[in-house]
C-alpha cells in the first residue's frame, strides 16, 4: 500500500479526472498488486505428473514473525471451516473448481448439470464463503479507514516522498 502512495504522489501530474480520485487510486494498488505477483514466480505445493493440483499459498513462514505465522495459521483455519460448512451442491462445485482446476463444463458434464447452473453455484459458493469469512473475522469493521495503522502507514508514505 506505501508503494501505492509514493507512485500516486510521483505520477500525480498524470491524473486526468477521466475517473475518481479513489477509482485512480484503486487502480494504481491493483496494478502494484499485480506486479508484485508477477515478480514472484509461484510454484504449485502439490504436482503430480498427472495432473497439478492449485493450492492456496500463503507467506513463506521461515522469515516471518511469529505473530504472522499465528496469522495465517488461524487464516487457514477460517478458511477450511468456512468451505467445510458450505451445502454439499456447493462445495462440490467449489472444490472442483478452486482446488481440482476442473472448468465450468467438466463440472458440469461431472456433475450432470447446465453449464450456467454450474456458474450460478459457484457464484452462491463463494458468496456464501465470502459472509462466513468475514462474520468470523468480526465484519462491518474489517476495512475500517482511518485507524491508526492508516496514520502509520501515512507516515511511512510522507517519509519515503521526503
Amino acid at each position: 500500500m506505501q508503494d501505492t502512495y509514493v507512485k500516486a504522489f510521483s505520477k500525480l501530474s498524470q491524473y486526468g479526472h477521466e475517473a475518481s480520485f479513489s477509482t485512480w487510486l484503486i487502480r494504481i494498488g491493483i496494478n502494484e498488486a499485480l506486479q508484485a505477483i508477477r515478480s514472484k514466480k509461484r510454484k504449485p505445493l502439490i504436482s503430480n505428473e498427472n495432473s497439478e493440483v492449485k493450492v492456496i499459498q500463503l507467506p513463506d513462514t521461515n522469515y516471518m514473525q511469529p505473530d504472522r505465522i499465528y496469522q495465517n495459521m488461524e487464516l487457514k483455519a477460517i478458511i477450511e471451516h468456512a468451505v467445510d460448512q458450505l451445502p454439499q451442491k456447493y462445495r462440490a462445485i467449489f472444490v472442483m473448481h478452486e482446488a481440482e482446476c476442473m472448468s465450468n463444463s467438466e463440472i458440469a458434464q461431472c456433475l450432470g448439470l447446465t453449464d450456467s447452473n454450474v456458474k450460478v453455484r459457484l457464484h452462491r459458493a463463494k458468496n456464501l464463503l465470502k459472509e462466513a469469512i468475514l462474520q468470523e473475522a468480526g465484519g462491518d469493521n474489517l476495512f475500517e479507514f482511518g485507524n491508526a495503522r492508516c496514520d502509520r502507514m501515512v507516515e511511512n508514505v510522507m517519509r519515503l516522498i521526503v
